[in-house]
């Protein structure tokens, strides 16, 4: 019997013995020769006394609910029969009815770590996806006291527990933290008292792992695993439609041909950069690069256009190679390129478009077998604060001057005869 139970019990039994002695003593007063004044004063007592009794019956129920009630919490944070935790997992199901497809990862896995630590006592979580040689796993997102320790690091399958979820399609548990101490370091490792990985699993095949670090550690596996699993299933279509959102978010930012940034997608960094550099006035310099292929209409005419699709992902590629990995590179629109690079004054900046044009100068584009052309392009260049402030402002700068260097250079030929290039 609970402590609920208990202190029902004994409230019941008083109650039933001030109900057979009330009247008892009421009809035994009222034949009684004492003075009416005495009659009041004694039925009187025997009132106070009965509210007296009723309220403390009261306030031992309210603590004992009180008590039931955080007994409770404390099991659906732990190993609790998943028909006891359905209100709290059909949040889940709410979530996922009400918000769909319509968030993206980083969103997605904050909304359901939170609903997640409704649910399961978390201290940290974090979402692990594949990389793109699907070799080692990388962290999408991460939320809690691992976050700072997880940014920019990659893992190996067989060296953490999302990899061994990911490569079993099961829920691991990593209880003592003998195996996630190498993934977050052994002071961080302090913290927390046990992991789980949940991989998640579309079309028989893993797609990502949440993983979770708990205050306490398990102790009833069993029962736990039974809750993680019911929250396994209804996180997978979350996760799975954020992926799908982010897809698109992509795909609406990205040019189809390079499989660069677009413009839309440049304006936007652009925005960004230059608001840092507007607060740090003098001390973050930033400039833009205007780019296009030399001829890229004559090549179109003379190859066609499949061929100067090609051309168009060669020099996207060849320009991405000596950049800063702070260099933002999108294609605008035909064979125009424009490039963000923050912190570089005009000085920086022309040593970067030097870099590109060697890279270009040592890499000729492959037209048949044995025939190759060199591509060369032309390049202008603004940089803030000199030739505006505004993102459309530096952008057309950069263009004008390219249009200028053209006309000032008509001259250069842009596709050389297979005889001229070795």
């Amino acid at each position: 019997m609970d402590h609920t139970d208990r202190t029902g019990g004994s409230a019941f039994r008083l109650f039933a013995v001030f109900g057979f002695a009330a009247p008892l003593i009421t009809f035994v007063v009222a034949i009684s020769g004492l003075s009416a004044e005495a009659k009041i004063i004694v039925l009187a007592s025997v009132a106070f006394s009965y509210a007296a009794l009723a309220f403390w019956a009261h306030r031992k129920q309210t603590a004992s609910s009180a008590v039931a009630d955080q007994d409770l919490s404390l099991n659906l944070h732990a190993d609790e029969p998943v028909d006891v935790i359905g209100d709290r997992l059909a949040a889940l199901d709410e979530a996922s009815r009400f918000f769909g497809a319509s968030l993206n990862k980083a969103d997605m896995f904050r909304l359901v770590s939170a609903r997640v630590g409704e649910i399961f006592p978390i201290s940290a979580a974090a979402l692990f996806v594949a990389d793109a040689a699907r070799d080692a796993l990388t962290v999408a997102a991460a939320d809690g006291k691992i976050s700072h320790l997880l940014e920019d690091r990659e893992f190996k399958f067989e060296n953490c527990l999302a990899g061994m979820a990911w490569l079993s399609g099961e829920i691991e548990v990593d209880r003592d933290l003998r195996m996630e101490r190498n993934v977050v370091g052994l002071k961080a490792s302090e913290h927390f008292g046990s992991a789980i990985a949940l991989p998640l699993i579309n079309e028989e095949r893993p797609f990502a792992v949440f993983e979770i670090f708990t205050r306490e550690k398990i102790e009833n596996q069993e029962a736990a695993l039974e809750t993680l699993e019911a929250i396994r299933t209804r996180i997978t279509p979350l996760i799975l439609g954020s992926f799908a959102v982010d897809r698109s978010l992509s795909n609406a930012l990205t040019d189809s041909i390079t499989e660069l940034p677009n413009e839309r997608a440049l304006y936007v960094v652009l925005e960004n950069q230059l608001a840092e550099s507007i607060r740090s006035q003098d001390e973050r310099p930033l400039s833009v690069v205007a780019i296009d292929i030399r001829n890229f209409d004559e090549a179109n005419r003379q190859f066609g256009h499949a061929t100067g699709d090609r051309i168009l992902k060669f020099v996207a590629e060849l320009i991405r190679q000596p950049l800063r990995k702070m260099d933002f590179l999108a294609r605008s629109t035909n064979d125009e390129f424009l490039l963000v690079l923050p912190t570089a004054n005009e000085q920086t900046a022309l040593t970067i478009i030097e870099r590109v044009q060697k890279t270009l100068a040592e890499n000729a584009f492959s037209l048949a077998e044995e025939e190759k052309i060199a591509i060369r392009l032309n390049f202008g260049l603004a940089s803030y604060w000199k030739d505006g402030d505004t993102p459309q402002q530096l952008v057309r700068h950069a263009q004008l001057r390219k249009d200028q260097a053209k006309a000032e250079d008509p001259d250069n030929v842009a596709w050389f005869p297979k005889e001229y290039v070795h």
